[in-house]
């Protein structure tokens, strides 16, 4: 017959190890949220920052070779996919259209679209785009 009291001490551990692994996966949850590009973009529009964004789909076929062009310019940028829900908020923020063909860049100055490039295909145009 097993201790009454090592049943208890086995129940109450158990407990906490619930509780715990209930209070991380929230935790680990909202970390996600908070760090996720898109939240994080949202906040630079509204604070005013100027920043490039660069909108994908995972079945664009272009966008590898466009961030390789912007990395090789040395250029700072945030990539968001162009099908998520969340990307509405931006386009709202922005005062943009959603019927952009991927890749897409964009160019947030002050907070505001000053200019944008969508379905490139060709790496003169885009480091034109850049460079302006």
């Amino acid at each position: 017959m097993k201790d009454p009291e090592f049943v208890t001490l086995r129940n109450r551990f158990l407990i906490s190890i619930l509780i715990v692994i209930i209070f991380a996966s929230t935790l680990i949850a909202f970390m996600i949220r908070m760090l996720s590009n898109t939240d994080t973009v949202y906040r630079k529009i509204v604070k005013g920052d100027t920043m490039y964004i660069l909108l994908v789909s995972k079945k664009c076929n272009r966008c590898q070779a466009v961030q390789d062009v912007l990395d090789e310019n040395e250029i700072s940028y945030y990539v968001l996919d162009n099908n998520s829900n969340s990307i509405k908020n931006i386009y709202s923020k922005i005062e943009m259209e959603d019927d952009i063909k991927v890749p897409c860049l964009l160019h947030i100055e002050k907070g505001k679209l000053d200019s944008y490039i969508d379905d490139i295909d060709d790496k003169t145009l885009l480091e034109e785009f850049i460079n302006r």
